[in-house]
């Protein structure tokens, strides 16, 4: 009877075992998993289960967890029934359950990520260095017993900033990493970019990722191994040996070097995309147009009407001002340059290239009074 039998584990107080020819009490240790009590007496076996409870997660710090893709974030579970320590597993996987993704325990068997403290009720581990491509799911394994699942997820990648890069033996002499990979010094972009292309910019930021990067800028899309090709479109302040090297480096979880392509304009977008995360935009410009030198720099009037105007940033090799139905405008002093009108009577594009495909402007100015002084100043727009 239970009231009888009580009464008699009552007087069993501080064995470890007692009991009758139909009872018997056991004092049942720590432990964990599925286990069975074996009862022998004399030879005579009988095996009954007797199953630890399965671990619970009831709370999270962070909550909900959320990590940097470098990793190294400080989290905890808490809860009951994480056993004794042994044969444990913190599994991230796909919240559909499919396929583990991360892994660790107590062994070097599963290396991903550092289990730091491990008690009945608490684990406190490092968050591993990764990426999310869509929700993660975290649990608790003990001894082949499953935990409930609590989300996990990597945080998107962010922007900073685009700072200055001038690159020596393929590193930004500009900026400074720690150990970690973290920016720890940066000068800012001072100038537009090069309309020539090949201008190097680091991208300072966060959480970009262990692989499937991707940069979009000003709508186009460039992969990892894309590549920059030498030459006029190409990368002028690179020190490479071949005619091409990759369109951006991923360098660190914090900094990605981007040598610009070729173009003209102000507030291009760019993006940083890892998996299908997207970080927000920033923007940039092209630099504005520079003077270098004006042929013919003193004219004589009336008969020379027409000048060459060659600088930076007019463009670039190939670019082509009539497809993007733009034109440049050109004053000299208070007078406008237009474009030449040739004998067929219609006026040309100032904006022009040579033969060999590099811009320069090419204007007319109307018939000047003989004695009139000019202004020396010259603007393009």
């Amino acid at each position: 009877k239970v009231t009888e039998m009580d009464a008699e584990c009552a007087e069993c107080a501080g064995e470890s075992t007692c009991g009758s020819h139909s009872w018997l009490s056991l004092d049942i240790g720590p432990g964990q998993g599925l286990v069975s009590l074996v009862l022998n007496v004399s030879g005579n076996v009988d095996v009954y289960p007797l199953n630890y409870s399965a671990p619970v997660i009831e709370w999270t710090s962070p909550d909900p967890l959320v990590s940097t893709t470098l990793g190294g974030v400080a989290m905890a579970l808490g809860g009951a029934h994480f056993g004794i320590g042994e044969d444990y597993h913190v599994v991230i996987s796909a919240f559909d359950g499919r396929g583990v993704v991360y892994e660790s325990g107590p062994i070097a068997e599963y290396p991903h990520f550092t289990v730091t403290n491990f008690t009945h009720g608490r684990v406190a581990f490092e968050s591993p260095e990764g990426q999310s491509d869509g929700h993660l799911a975290l649990e608790l394994r003990v001894a082949g017993q499953a935990s409930n699942r609590v989300p996990f997820n990597y945080s998107a990648p962010s922007i900073e900033l685009v700072a200055e890069c001038k690159l020596v033996d393929g590193e930004c002499t500009e900026v400074d990493l720690d150990e970690h990979g973290a920016v720890t010094r940066h000068t800012p972009l001072r100038e537009g970019l090069q309309t020539a292309g090949g201008t190097v910019v680091a991208i300072i930021g966060h959480n970009f990722g262990v692989g499937s990067q991707a940069l979009l800028f000003d709508g186009t899309e460039y992969d990892l191994g894309d590549t920059a090709t030498g030459g006029a479109n190409g990368i002028r302040s690179f020190s490479v040996t071949d005619d091409a090297a990759s369109r951006f480096t991923v360098v660190s979880h914090e900094l990605i070097q981007f040598v610009v392509p070729a173009g003209v304009g102000v507030n291009k977008t760019l993006v940083v995309r890892v998996g299908s995360m997207r970080s927000n935009e920033v923007v940039l410009s092209y630099a504005p147009p520079s003077i270098s030198y004006v042929t013919p720099s003193q004219p004589s009037f009336p008969s020379d009407d027409t000048f060459e105007i060659h600088g930076l940033n007019f463009g670039f090799h190939g670019y082509s001002a009539a497809a993007d139905f733009v034109d440049a405008t050109v004053r000299i002093g208070d007078v406008a340059c237009t474009g030449v009108e040739l004998s067929s009577g219609s006026p040309e594009l100032v904006w022009r290239a040579t033969t060999d495909g590099d811009p320069y402007l090419w204007c007319q100015v109307p018939p000047r009074l003989v004695g009139e002084v000019w202004t020396s100043s010259l603007t393009v727009g």
